[in-house]
């Protein structure tokens, strides 16, 4: 389960990212994707972190990643090359971190004595 604290740090990256990466260009829609998706990554993550992994949990924070990674064409981020190469890191980032989740929340079987 120590692998989702990589998606809850890639959620607070999200929110700050917009301001570090290209305030002075983006609108508000850009960058509300951004801080929506942020809060989904981070709150997906705590709640997988808090209880037992979750399967709606984990699928959510696929489809963020997958939405994170096509938003960019989707809502004109084009012009800001920077925060087109950050969502597309980012959102593979996410999917592979969730897509591992279960294997990584699995315990060994004890062995037969």
């Amino acid at each position: 389960m120590r692998i989702m604290w990589i998606n809850l740090l890639l959620g607070v990256w999200l929110l700050v990212a917009p301001f570090v990466l290209a305030l002075d260009v983006l609108t508000d829609v850009p960058i509300g994707n951004e801080v929506l998706v942020g809060f989904v990554l981070i709150g997906t993550s705590a709640w997988i972190l808090a209880t037992e992994p979750v399967a709606g949990a984990r699928w959510l924070q696929i489809v963020s990643g997958l939405w994170l990674m096509t938003s960019p064409f989707v809502i004109s981020e084009r012009t800001v090359p920077a925060l087109v190469g950050n969502d597309l890191i980012v959102g593979c980032m996410a999917v592979v971190v969730a897509f591992l989740q279960p294997r990584a929340s699995v315990s060994p079987r004890p062995s037969p004595q």
